[in-house]
């Protein structure tokens, strides 16, 4: 079956501790248009993710408030491409795999994706 652009990301929100902590990352990167900008301003969150952690506060949750904000740059990075290209994307699924898939980014982690594509030269199973 061919895969949906509804299907392109599926975003689980999170209720975290950090929440009162941290500004919101909703909306972290959906001013921002290029890349540079875009990296910027992950290096300025990932900064107060990294202040606002505690021993006290729990790992757990910084993992996940730190999934969250990934969530919302691959969100912006798949809308600015599609802006970009001017055309829909049909048939292919953005998935989180590893610990971010888990959504358990630790602080210096890389960030998995497997790109999953519906194409019609691809031989049945």
């Amino acid at each position: 079956s061919t895969l949906q652009a509804a299907t392109l990301y599926q975003f689980f929100p999170q209720v975290v501790q950090f929440a009162t902590m941290l500004p919101r990352f909703a909306s972290a990167f959906d001013d921002l248009r290029e890349e540079k900008a875009l990296a910027a301003r992950l290096v300025e969150h990932r900064a107060q993710l990294r202040a606002a952690w505690t021993p006290e506060n729990g790992g757990r949750e910084w993992g996940q408030a730190h999934a969250d904000l990934m969530d919302n740059l691959i969100r912006r990075i798949v809308a600015i491409a599609t802006e970009r290209s001017q055309e829909r994307p049909e048939g292919i699924a953005v998935i989180a795999t590893g610990g971010y898939g888990q959504r358990v980014v630790a602080p210096y982690s890389d960030i998995d994706l497997t790109f999953l594509v519906d194409r019609d030269d691809d031989p049945p199973i």
